[in-house]
């Protein structure tokens, strides 16, 4: 079955913020964002309220640096934040559309 064009938008970005993550160390934050796409991927929008439940408080995943050797990360950081955003808003889309 093929996925709705902004559903199928969503999980590419998220398959990239995951590969991004994995890249540069955060594990952590790779599988969650991977779960959340694998979930989207078969059309349950709890990947989308799983995603959405990353961000907010202390230590979330918008609050994430990259860094090698302690220093930050320009470009990486760049390209988590721009990922992070598209997404964000693609899952605020989502969201309001599944209510």
């Amino acid at each position: 079955m093929q996925l709705h064009h902004d559903v199928a938008r969503f999980a590419t970005v998220l398959k990239k913020l995951a590969l991004l993550l994995t890249a540069n160390g955060a594990g952590f934050w790779a599988d969650h964002v991977e779960t959340c796409r694998q979930a989207i991927e078969n059309s349950d929008v709890w990947g989308v309220r799983r995603f959405q439940g990353l961000y907010g408080g202390m230590g979330s995943l918008n609050d994430l640096v990259l860094r090698r050797d302690g220093s930050p990360l320009l470009h990486e950081n760049d390209e988590l934040h721009a990922l992070l955003s598209e997404a964000w808003v693609l899952a605020n889309e989502l969201a309001r559309s599944e209510l």
